[in-house]
């Protein structure tokens, strides 16, 4: 068994990852931005192949294969063709550890029965409770069977991996208590930000009063409490500037811009397509702060954190979150725990809290720095080799020495 430890491999791990083509590269969901930047970084140590339903002509760092993965509600009846075609191809590549991405449960069904079959671990990235994207109020009778079948499995399966990792504490306390899972074996992982903290560009112009970066393309992001927002922003501070860095192309993005205009609020926009990280940075800084902004009720963001509150911090930006404080606990912990940033669901009173914040010039320039400060804490790189270290090494070295004992 010591020989194990002391070979090549062991610090050099084949790392296999499992995951649905909308949570990976060139996907621009924040899910895929997490998982891309760790297989990026993970393939500058180790060998990294990605197992997805598309081929992408997008990467260089890693290998990527195309396989039809289970992804729908229906695909369960797949399985049985599916499982023995994935375990040839994972035959193939020979992986030393797999690593799988929650909330899709039959990639971790598929993780699982290939971590049965290899004799490898797995570890599951968690970042939304079954309870938060399975519900069972208000949808088809067939969808709330399935739902139902769904979180039953995650039950099953889940308690059933080498090692989890998530993004917050709070995330981590959950898991540990629906699952019964060892604590640990829980390991956090913070979102993080790719995003450049240089000081280099931190004193450019700021032609901006706000900026919004990330996808518009779903009712979670809450566009119409946005537009509110905005409006009354307008009223006490009309020359207000506004940069969106965003993919308009979708329908919810027209349905922005069609609100804008009926607003009468275009003249007020600057609208950008949205880039690299490398390039994201100094597109921030132009402006004086950030927006975020989610909808009442988003259980799969209750004990979560995304990577757009990162991006502000790194880029020294303090965050102004159209957000209820009382249900999104871990932003409000970041935010307002930190004093980097204010919070109101209320899109009037956050308007005023807003042009407070931008009329006092001192308690923003404090802000700024305290924000920079915090968000080097959070470069991606960093957490990406803390993973690497303290999850993937770590679940190999317990794996095999509880499999020689």
């Amino acid at each position: 068994m010591r020989r194990y430890f002391d070979t090549k491999k062991m610090h050099n791990p084949k790392i296999l990852i499992l995951v649905e083509d909308r949570h990976f590269p060139p996907s621009k969901q924040a899910a895929a931005s997490r998982i891309g930047a760790f297989a990026k970084y993970w393939s500058r140590r180790s060998q990294v192949v990605v197992v997805t339903h598309q081929i992408s002509v997008f990467e260089s760092e890693y290998f990527r294969f195309s396989f039809p993965l289970a992804k729908k509600r229906w695909d369960f009846l797949k399985l049985p063709w599916i499982l023995p075609r994935l375990l040839k191809l994972a035959r193939q590549i020979k992986p030393d550890i797999i690593f799988v991405s929650f909330p899709f449960i039959w990639q971790a069904v598929e993780g699982c029965y290939l971590m049965k079959r290899l004799g490898c671990p797995l570890i599951l990235d968690i970042r939304d409770l079954p309870e938060a994207v399975l519900p069972l109020n208000k949808i088809p009778i067939l969808h709330y069977f399935m739902n139902l079948l769904q979180r039953v499995l995650a039950l099953i399966v889940i308690p059933k991996v080498s090692s989890i990792s998530t993004v917050t504490e709070w995330l981590k306390k959950e898991i540990q208590e629906k699952f019964k899972y060892d604590p640990k074996r829980i390991f956090v992982i913070r979102n993080g930000s790719e995003a450049s903290n240089s000081n280099k560009s931190s004193k450019r112009e700021k032609k901006f009063d706000l900026v919004y970066s990330g996808m518009l393309a779903s009712d979670a992001r809450n566009p119409r409490g946005i537009i509110d927002y905005i409006y009354e922003m307008v009223k006490i501070f009309p020359l207000l500037r506004v940069r969106v860095i965003s993919d308009l192309e979708t329908r919810q993005g027209r349905e922005f811009l069609e609100g804008l205009k009926l607003r009468g609020l275009t003249k007020n926009f600057e609208f950008e397509e949205m880039v690299p990280p490398k390039e994201l940075t100094g597109r921030l800084r132009s402006a004086k702060l950030g927006l975020n902004s989610l909808a009442y009720g988003l259980l799969a963001h209750k004990g979560a954190v995304g990577a757009k509150e990162y991006d502000y911090l790194m880029a020294g930006l303090p965050v102004v979150c159209l957000m209820d404080p009382s249900l999104y606990v871990e932003s409000r912990g970041l935010i307002l725990g930190n004093g980097v940033g204010i919070m109101d669901p209320d899109p009037e009173k956050l308007a005023e809290k807003t042009v407070r914040l931008l009329n006092d010039e001192k308690r923003l320039r404090e802000m700024s720095e305290k924000a920079r400060r915090l968000g080097r804490r959070f470069d991606r790189k960093k957490l990406a080799d803390d993973f690497y270290r303290d999850v993937i090494l770590t679940t190999i070295e317990r794996h095999y020495m509880h499999q020689a004992l």
